[in-house]
């Protein structure tokens, strides 16, 4: 479900810009995420991934990945689109702020759906928001996923413009 969330917040800023948009995906280890967003609504897109822990063949054409830590991507290209699926850990979110900060343009949707308890929800807004980005759909939409290693729980999408 949340990956639905993330293609309707994708479809919603191609149809305002009205052409081709930069996605970029952090955390996507091998593609998986971007690869359904790509066979599923958006399979002229060409989606940037970027994860330090893989380490395997790229089966989709239209994705490029990239092996790197989020402390060192820089882009040349700037995105429209950022999203991140459990991309990283809480305690480290500003590594992650940085990295999409770097690499943003002025309009760009942040998506991210991290594993954060409640009641930090709102530091994570506070990040953002301290740095010029303002929040789109607040309070944090929660939406239900099945992990299969604990069964179902519950994760924040927090959705941000640049």
């Amino acid at each position: 479900m949340i990956l639905e969330e993330i293609i309707s917040s994708i479809q919603e800023l191609k149809l305002q810009k009205n052409q081709e948009i930069q996605i970029l995906e952090l955390g996507g280890y091998d593609g998986w995420a971007s690869d359904y967003i790509n066979c599923n609504e958006f399979n002229n897109s060409f989606i940037d991934v970027v994860d330090s822990n893989f380490n395997g063949p790229n089966v989709n054409p239209n994705l490029r990945l990239i092996q790197t830590e989020y402390e060192t991507f820089n882009s040349e290209k700037k995105y429209d689109v950022v999203f991140s699926i459990l991309g990283i850990e809480y305690k480290k979110v500003n590594i992650l702020f940085d990295c999409i900060d770097r690499n943003a343009t002025k309009d760009t949707v942040i998506l991210l759906g991290l594993r954060v308890d409640k009641s930090d929800y709102n530091n994570v807004v506070d990040i953002f928001t301290a740095n010029g980005y303002t929040t789109i759909n607040y309070p944090v939409k929660t939406i239900k996923v099945q992990n299969l290693g604990t069964g179902p729980q519950t994760l924040p999408l927090f959705e941000f413009r640049k």
